[in-house]
């Protein structure tokens, strides 16, 4: 059942006329989007309100539809992105400490045209809340609230002079660590190495962690595990693990010999303290 007796039947109208009807009515949907939620989602004509309610789907906060193919040109996978468009906020690393521990900035950005619209002040704040709790939920600090605007077109400069608003929380800016040295981005590509390796189950994979952190092997710039196996193939009291290895330098390309010599020395020493071995 429809929410009203005010039914759109687009059923017999050719796509001028569905388009003709859908202006009359002042509803933002394109003839292909009204016949489909008409015969594949609702089964059905729909009511005017239904109407309505699939087109401010995307609306609260911006143009979904017209924006997709903008927001589809940034970049969400490379060697710096932690996380992309995936969560509540996206993750990128922007330094590298001396302990090869990379240190990251999570940003949010939320329009609220519509909410602000109704009520400005309110609107806003939610809006800004939302960017609030979307970094605190990716583990990190809030450390600065831009609470930018725009105010009239975008094409339609009503003032010689750009309007911007921000704001700063000053307190947490004061309290991040200034004595922490840090390494800029590298310009140089990773070369990346899987080490699979077979040992005791009671081995706790933070031994591992620890053991290759003390090795203080050059150019690692960090290691995960990847995988977890037991079973077939393997004792039962046995476990295999597969290691990820991220090399890099700062000033150029690394070498694979300089990497298979990293690569070595980890086995060696896994080996010899945790009696590892490289699974075939």
């Amino acid at each position: 059942m429809s929410f009203t007796k005010e039914v759109v039947d687009f059923k017999n109208l050719d796509t001028d006329s569905i388009k003709e009807r859908l202006s009359q009515l002042n509803i933002a949907l394109t003839p292909e989007e009204a016949l489909k939620i008409q015969h594949e989602m609702l089964e059905r004509a729909p009511s005017i309100a239904e109407l309505v309610l699939f087109s401010i789907q995307g609306s609260e906060h911006c143009s979904y539809k017209s924006s997709r193919i903008h927001l589809g040109q940034f970049v969400t996978e490379s060697p710096d992105v932690v996380l992309g468009a995936k969560e509540d906020a996206g993750v990128v690393a922007v330094a590298t400490d001396n302990q090869g521990k990379r240190w990251c900035v999570v940003m949010s950005h939320e329009s609220h045209n519509h909410p602000s619209q109704i009520v400005p002040y309110e609107g806003a704040a939610t809006g800004v809340g939302g960017n609030v709790r979307d970094v605190m939920c990716m583990g990190a600090e809030v450390i600065a609230c831009t609470d930018s605007f725009r105010f009239g077109e975008i094409n339609n400069n009503f003032s010689s002079e750009q309007l911007y608003g921000f704001s700063l929380l000053v307190d947490n800016l004061l309290r991040t660590n200034q004595r922490e040295k840090l390494n800029p981005v590298s310009k140089f590509p990773f070369s990346e190495r899987d080490l699979n390796i077979v040992l005791d189950k009671k081995i706790d994979y933070s031994a591992i962690e620890s053991l290759i952190s003390k090795l203080k092997i050059s150019y690692l710039r960090r290691f995960e595990l990847i995988d977890i196996f037991s079973g077939k193939d393997l004792q039962e009291d046995q476990k295999s693990l597969t290691i990820r290895f991220s090399f890099q330098s700062q000033s150029r390309s690394l070498k694979d010999e300089e990497v298979n010599q990293s690569m070595d020395k980890i086995l060696r020493n896994l080996s010899s303290k945790l009696s590892a071995k490289l699974r075939k």
